[in-house]
């Protein structure tokens, strides 16, 4: 993290959480290895499973060490936490997993699925979510992704988070990795199985969307223009999309400024370095599918979206983070979108780093707003109706 994090615009929450001694190491180890450029997806796989080892050892050293605050100030802050964290109390929730047949692979993924108690024999809308971590890494059953799910299952939806395959490293339940297109069949299969079994689930169909942030809005975007593609949009998210803070265009030189749809916030001088450092290298296309890239396919870097291919596509909602150096490719493909005529609209969720929203101890607040509006979106679509 460089000096980026006191930037003024930034939440001061925020500001103290990203600060903390606990995550600031995890914070340096996020991403691709830094620095060196790898020419092969092998290399690159090799450099991962090394860093990935190192993050281990670090946690289980924290763990070591973890102890009870020792001050009243921290003690209080506790307490507070604690009153916090009962809103979404596992206890107050029901989960299920159901392990899913992904095609054309045939490779089992696996979807958890969240709904309230109180919701447990309610036939309710569902947000089918898709988890981030640059397509590359994370896991639905990360306890940061069901303490997510919770939130939003909070807002009296079912929320399904879909544990598809990485492109780099494996995920809690899943050892396979793939690269492009493995994880955006599998988000689609998972999808596909929802739909199917709606009656069963207690799910209403009309009432479905997808979301997801960083890589997993990356792969939001993509699985709407592949059910556009094949017809499937009405079908299988009728309610629409909603992308945050869309990890989107693969390459962020710093000698590119307002250029397709990155903007400045990419630049060391604006908001790379704040939590996420984007490469300058070609790291990001490598691990996903360098031949993708190259040919330009919009279902594995929206950001070479034309407005054709994005003509047709469902409502939709782009999310972004005011101090996020993605934050203008998310924009800039919003105004895209506008342009070939979706139904879209954008919010920015000011002092905010990369996926700040779901810094739920930092901000619950925000994190409930965010959870809430995503909720909502599922829920109606007011305009409509008039």
């Amino acid at each position: 993290m460089t000096n980026n994090s006191q930037n003024d615009k930034m939440d001061p929450r925020m500001v103290e959480f990203l600060q903390s001694p606990e995550l600031r190491p995890i914070i340096a180890m996020l991403g691709r290895p830094g620095g060196k450029e790898y020419a092969t997806r092998d290399q690159l796989l090799e450099a991962r499973a090394k860093q990935t080892q190192r993050m281990l050892e670090f946690l289980q050293k924290q763990k070591s060490k973890a102890s009870k605050p020792k001050d009243a100030t921290l003690q209080s802050k506790s307490e507070s936490q604690k009153r916090i964290r009962k809103l979404w109390a596992p206890q107050n929730f029901t989960s299920d997993t159901a392990t899913v047949i992904s095609s054309p692979d045939n490779n089992e993924i696996q979807i958890h699925m969240v709904r309230r108690k109180e919701d447990e024999n309610k036939i309710l809308p569902c947000v089918y979510y898709i988890h981030g971590g640059a397509m590359a890494t994370g896991s639905a059953f990360d306890p940061m992704y069901k303490v997510w799910a919770r939130i939003i299952a909070l807002q009296g939806v079912m929320v399904a988070v879909v544990d598809f395959r990485n492109c780099e490293i494996p995920s809690f339940s899943n050892q396979d990795i793939s690269p492009y297109p493995g994880g955006l069949n599998d988000c689609y299969a998972g999808l596909n199985w929802i739909n199917v079994n709606a009656e069963k689930l207690l799910i209403n169909p009309k009432n479905v969307c997808i979301a997801g942030e960083s890589g997993g809005g990356n792969l939001t975007i993509a699985l709407a223009l592949l059910c556009k593609e094949r017809g499937t949009s009405q079908t299988l998210m009728p309610r629409g999309w909603y992308a945050l803070c869309p990890y989107i265009n693969g390459q962020w030189s710093q000698d590119v400024m307002n250029e397709g749809v990155l903007g400045t916030s990419h630049l060391n001088s604006e908001n790379n370095g704040i939590l996420i450092r984007l490469p300058a290298n070609r790291n990001a296309v490598v691990g996903y599918g360098p031949e993708a890239y190259e040919e330009k396919q919009a279902k594995a870097w929206p950001c070479f979206a034309t407005e054709e291919e994005l003509r047709g596509l469902p409502r939709g909602v782009i999310s972004v983070n005011e101090c996020d150096p993605l934050r203008d490719e998310g924009i800039n493909f919003y105004r895209r979108c506008l342009r070939a005529g979706v139904d879209v609209r954008a919010r920015c969720i000011l002092g905010t780093p990369h996926a700040g929203d779901l810094f739920v101890m930092a901000a619950p607040d925000i994190a409930l707003d965010t959870a809430s509006h995503i909720a909502n979106f599922v829920k109606q679509d007011i305009l409509s109706k008039l």
